[in-house]
């Protein structure tokens, strides 16, 4: 089966990853990089496709026929990148599936069966859900009455693409409707954090970057941290220093509401990294085989 007429697919590839700690779009998937496989497969099925970036945002040399428009409003959530996107759909292109470029799983014959349906039915849109979510970077959109609509939800701060089923036509399609197509309904997985990363790349039976390994560190107790601990140091594994003081809150249960309060490290102590480096960003890296000391701040000076 061919592509289907007057259908473009909106890839929003512009948040900031902040929980990946690594631009998601540039995300190793065996011989691709995520952006390279999601806009392959939505080609499949899509006359075209349309890239919505952030400004300054690096990508890879992508083939010619994808549109790649830069949102001038970035990280204001994904109903501004599909305006862009829509802004740039041709008069003639009728429908729209609109996806985020963390789905490396996505299989095009979703996309076909919610184009089938919204082709037979008078809806504007069509959202899966399922108990607990709506999925409207998983839907596909009459591209007239949705681009205006958009207008005014932004005009209005409502922000959310799930607004559009407010104001709009919309249908409701339960996840399980779309397993035909997708027995595991693995296109609705995304990655978010590296833990989920490492996870899809183990489902796919390809090999993680050794970059995305998960660091082992040591981590040697002083002072207070010490005394509750009872003992002088414990080998962890994280992927960032946040995930490290979450690691000690559940290994060391009697730290919390001492020396970790909601997840966080209390203002008193300290993480220093290898005898002379002071933590201050959490959302950083150790390196593996890093020695990291908790002690107390005024001990550090």
């Amino acid at each position: 089966m061919g592509k289907i007429e007057s259908l473009a697919t909106i890839v929003l590839c512009g948040g900031e990853s902040r929980r990946m700690g690594f631009p998601k779009a540039l995300l190793p998937i065996g011989n691709e990089l995520l952006v390279e496989r999601v806009c392959r497969l939505v080609a499949e099925v899509s006359e075209k496709v349309i890239l919505v970036k952030s400004p300054g945002q690096i990508l890879p040399q992508l083939p010619s026929e994808i549109v790649i428009i830069e949102d001038t409003t970035p990280f204001q959530g994904p109903l501004a990148g599909m305006a862009h996107g829509m802004e740039a759909i041709k008069p003639k292109t009728n429908l729209a599936f609109v996806t985020a470029v963390d789905t490396p799983l996505l299989n095009p014959e979703v996309i076909r069966c919610l184009s089938s349906q919204i082709q037979t039915t008078q809806h504007d849109l069509i959202m899966p859900f399922d108990e607990y979510h709506l999925y409207p970077l998983s839907a596909i959109y009459q591209v007239n009455p949705v681009r205006s609509e958009i207008q005014k939800l932004l005009v209005n701060k409502k922000l959310r693409p799930v607004y559009l089923m407010d104001s709009l036509n919309g249908m409701k399609l339960p996840i399980d409707d779309l397993r035909a197509a997708d027995p595991e309904l693995l296109s609705f997985q995304n990655i978010n954090t590296r833990d989920q990363y490492r996870s899809i790349i183990s489902r796919m039976n390809l090999e993680l970057d050794t970059r995305f390994h998960l660091k082992t560190v040591s981590v040697e107790f002083y002072g207070t941290p010490r005394l509750i601990c009872g003992m002088s140091d414990c080998s962890l594994q994280c992927d960032f220093y946040e995930d490290l003081i979450q690691s000690l809150e559940t290994k060391f249960p009697a730290l919390k509401n001492q020396v970790i309060f909601e997840g966080k490290l209390h203002k008193a102590f300290r993480l220093v990294r290898n005898g002379s480096e002071f933590i201050d960003k959490f959302q950083s890296s150790p390196d593996h085989g890093d020695k990291i000391m908790l002690i107390s701040a005024d001990v550090g000076g």
